[in-house]
């Protein structure tokens, strides 16, 4: 503002300032959270994505959450609803809970994890990202969800083929050493005995020859018999 004096000469100017620092942080906090919803309102229908509060209250979810929500909960949810009042499940709560208290210390990560009614369980794998204010408080999170359940039955189809496998292999170890045990029984009980009853039968005809070759004969035969014994036994 300008003040003149009678002759309409300018004597003094004033100005005034305001600080709009706090407008202009309000500004990009606003755009900052319009590119967030953006992303939600036009993420691809496959991925399913939704924004909490520190209270856990929506703030925004596409249209695949919505659709997930209903089918898995039953639930229809709503912006500024606390997300955990449409969970009913309390093993599903407290596995939420642990990880919103972990993206809420500005913690990144991914967990898979299962959800739903024990009549439409899926696995999901889960993407948190803490939202920062332009303190860099963190102020709530994100979360990007994509359903694996086809994959994770896959991985758990492997795993339960894979135990199958090894009780498979330890059924047949087992069914070896039996097997081994009645070779090794039957060797000892029928065929040594035996063995050792025509090596009996060899030494009472010796003892009656008179013929010293045939005695030889026999002696050599019962010999072998002898070695055929033992190595039986072994």
């Amino acid at each position: 503002d300008v003040e003149f004096d009678e002759q309409g000469n300018a004597v003094r100017a004033i100005g005034f300032t305001q600080d709009i620092t706090e407008r202009k942080l309000a500004v990009e906090e606003l755009k900052r959270a319009n590119l967030m919803l953006s992303s939600v309102i036009e993420s691809p229908d496959n991925v399913i994505i939704f924004a909490l509060d520190r209270r856990y209250n929506y703030l925004s979810f596409n249209s695949a959450h919505v659709r997930e929500m209903k089918r898995v909960y039953g639930a229809d949810i709503e912006i500024g609803q606390p997300i955990l009042t449409y969970i009913p499940r309390e093993d599903d709560r407290l596995k939420a809970e642990v990880n919103y208290r972990r993206v809420l210390k500005g913690e990144r990560f991914v967990e898979v994890e299962e959800y739903g009614q024990a009549d439409a369980r899926s696995w999901y794998e889960l993407i948190y990202n803490p939202m920062y204010d332009t303190s860099d408080n963190v102020v709530g999170f994100t979360v990007f969800v994509t359903d694996v359940t086809t994959r994770k039955q896959t991985e758990l189809q492997i795993i339960e083929n894979q135990m199958q496998l090894k009780s498979l292999a330890s059924e047949l170890v087992l069914a070896e050493e039996l097997e081994r045990s009645r070779i090794a029984v039957h060797l000892h009980d029928d065929v040594c005995q035996n063995l050792a009853y025509a090596k009996m039968k060899l030494q009472m005809v010796s003892a009656e020859l008179d013929s010293q070759d045939q005695t030889e004969h026999l002696t050599e035969a019962s010999d072998t018999l002898t070695r055929m014994v033992e190595e039986l036994r072994t």
